[in-house]
Order: C-alpha cells, then structure tokens, then sequence
C-alpha cells in the first residue's frame, strides 16, 4: 500500500469510529491530521485492530482519544529484539519476566529453567529461535484473540439485527 491509501484508510476508520462514538458527526481535516501524526507510526492493520477493540469494549461516547488507541494495539510495546532484551535482564536477574508473550516463548523454548541453564554461547542461537517464535505468537495471538469484523460481516450483522 503507498502512504495516500494507507491515509485514506486511516480517514475511513477514523469515520468509523465517529460513527459509534460521536453519533456520525463527521471529522474535521484537522483532526484526522492530529491523529494521524500521532498514529502514523504504526501499521494500519494494528490501527484497525485496535479500533475494533475499542468499538467491542468501550463503554462512553466520546471519541476515543490517540493514546486510548494506542492503548489497543496489539503487542505497541516491544519489538522481538526488546523482548529478547527483558529476557536476557531477567536471566542476569535470576526474574523470569512477566509479560504473557514472553513467557509463552519461554515455554515454547523450553521454559525458565531450561533458559537458565544455557551458556552465554548457547544465548546466541536461543536468541534467534526467541525472535521468530516471538513474532509468530504475537502474530497468531492478533487473529485467535480478536473477533474481528469486517466489512461484509458487519452489513450481514447490521441486517441480521435491523
């Protein structure tokens, strides 16, 4: 996708949302601007993820806020490098990280003691193994956790209830 219909999609999920949260109003060019350079950065798909969290959980009308956005999407926190780097801070630190991602990739490694038994050399092939199940998981955890509607669902939804 090149960044106008990557834009153009933000602006229609940014009308979705004023559709549920602020009774259709439309949006100003401004604003959609405003939440674009905060958003800008993450994948439109996450966007979207989030967007659809928001519309499942929120409770208010007004219109969601950036960081209430930011807040949803999936997996913001930690790229698979800064994860692998709370693994190695814990293993120096004898702490087995709390974050659910990690862990399962610990698990999926061999668990927390195994990890702890490994040599420093051991580290560097773990390291590579730690990065793809981390993005494989945070993946499946995108399509296995989220009921996601999309735009035909939402019209047979809208019937099926109308």
């Amino acid at each position: 996708m090149v960044e106008r219909e990557i834009l153009e999609e933000f602006a229609s999920i940014m009308a979705f949302l004023a559709e549920i949260f602020d009774d259709g109003k439309p949006l100003n060019k401004q604003k959609i601007q405003a939440y674009w350079l905060v958003l800008k950065k993450y994948p439109i798909n996450s966007i979207k993820t989030a967007s659809k969290i928001l519309i499942r959980e929120r409770t208010y009308k007004s219109f969601p806020l950036p960081a209430e956005i930011i807040k949803y999407i999936p997996n913001n926190k930690l790229s698979p490098h800064e994860a692998w780097q709370v693994v190695i801070d814990g293993l120096s630190n004898d702490h087995c990280p709390n974050e659910k991602v990690i862990r399962k990739v610990i698990d999926t490694l061999g668990g927390w003691s195994w990890l702890g038994s490994r040599t420093y050399d051991d580290l560097h092939w773990i390291e590579k193994r730690f990065l793809e199940h981390y993005e494989t998981i945070i993946e499946k955890s995108k399509h296995d956790d989220l009921m996601l509607l999309e735009g035909n669902d939402i019209l047979e939804i809208v019937k099926k209830t109308g």
